[in-house]
């Protein structure tokens, strides 16, 4: 009997074809497996994970490997995405070089977007994890609880930005004095986003340290390297927004004349 998304993934809506962030052409249940493991080698320790003996199958289509060890391509399918993209570099924005509405931009869209992918990827991640093995092991259960809890602190987070600091900063470039933010408020909004900043980035290092309980390597030495490179992907565009915003956007905002 082939084992669903539901079994493999719960919760997860299975895509019909996905992207790989790597130069290779788009992949879904029909790309050959040696051009699959040739572009992302790591994936070769997911699909051992899940009973697949890549050697044997090297010429054949993700979907007929699939098909012979009972497996659910298309929730396979995005396993090895999630993991194909902690493998990939996020590229460096030139931040101080943008004009601060260009950098409200740059932060609210593609940087958000990014943020917004990596906890997808970690999500179904410590998802599956905890739903196949977090009754007998109970620490993936206490890493899902704390994987939720920082995604609802983040989004939160991210969500007020959108709506409270960028439109504010923003209005600096306005021409119109009217419409300028005075000092305090901006000076109030910039403190409060700070804090958060700090409360985030406290979370997520207790996540970290949740991900690298070492019983867990021992018994689940491909899921936790899965999980812990998901963690390091999230870390760093974590820290990369919030340098953007503590370092660069913040401290040429608050230099700007405010009206008083």
């Amino acid at each position: 009997m082939i084992r669903t998304a539901r079994e493999i993934a719960p919760g997860l809506a299975p895509p019909i074809s996905v992207a790989l962030p790597l130069q290779m052409k788009p992949i879904n249940s029909n790309t050959p497996l040696d051009q699959l493991l040739q572009a992302v080698p790591v994936c070769r320790s997911l699909l051992v994970q899940l009973g697949v003996n890549p050697e044997l199958g090297l010429n054949r289509s993700v979907a007929e490997i699939c098909r012979e060890y009972d497996l659910d391509a298309p929730t396979v399918t995005r396993l090895l995405l999630a993991l194909a993209k902690t493998m990939a570099p996020v590229p460096a924005a030139p931040a101080n070089l943008m004009p601060l509405s260009e950098l409200c931009d740059h932060l609210e869209q593609p940087q958000q977007a990014c943020l917004y992918d990596e906890l997808e990827n970690l999500d179904l991640v410590t998802r599956a994890a905890a739903s196949r093995d977090g009754e007998a092991n109970p620490q993936f259960l206490a890493i899902r609880e704390a994987f939720v809890a920082f995604r609802g602190q983040l989004s939160a987070h991210l969500l007020s930005e959108t709506v409270n600091l960028f439109p504010l900063i923003r209005r600096l470039a306005t021409g119109d004095p009217r419409e300028r933010p005075t000092r305090l408020a901006l000076e109030s909004r910039v403190a409060r986003m700070e804090r958060e900043h700090n409360q985030v980035d406290e979370a997520l290092a207790e996540l970290g340290l949740l991900v690298a309980n070492g019983s867990l390597q021992e018994k689940f030495p491909v899921v936790t390297q899965t999980m812990t490179a998901a963690v390091i992907r999230l870390e760093h565009t974590v820290h990369e927004q919030i340098y953007h915003e503590n370092q660069v956007l913040f401290p040429r905002a608050l230099a700007c004349e405010c009206s008083a």
